[in-house]
């Protein structure tokens, strides 16, 4: 069994740097994970670099109707996540947490 078999991760801000690193490691332990990002070079970029094991979705951390979205998709029974890291200062995974009681966040920070 992998490390991370059965995790669903959320990475806000995944499509470059150290949260693209992030959700190939743990695609590669087994969890099944959804990235988030704004530009749509960056989404093409990271759906190539992962594969078609990571949804990758675009999303605006900003944006509280897109964070709402994110949360509502997240919701659905067969994609609810464990875990969300973000390496905006609180705000967006504050706001999924309180939309996914059950969600786990954690602060990615260099």
């Amino acid at each position: 069994m992998n490390r991370y078999e059965g995790k669903k991760v959320v990475i806000i801000g995944g499509t470059s740097g150290m949260g693209l690193a992030t959700a190939k490691m743990l695609l590669d332990g087994g969890a099944r994970v959804l990235v988030t990002g704004r530009s749509k070079e960056g989404l093409e970029s990271a759906q190539k670099e992962l594969g078609n094991e990571a949804i990758v979705v675009s999303s605006d951390a900003r944006s509280l109707t897109d964070l709402d979205a994110l949360a509502s998709r997240s919701k659905a029974p067969s994609s609810t996540p464990s875990t969300c890291c973000s390496s905006m200062p609180g705000s967006a995974s504050e706001r999924l947490s309180r939309a996914l009681p059950t969600l786990s966040t954690t602060r990615c920070s260099t």
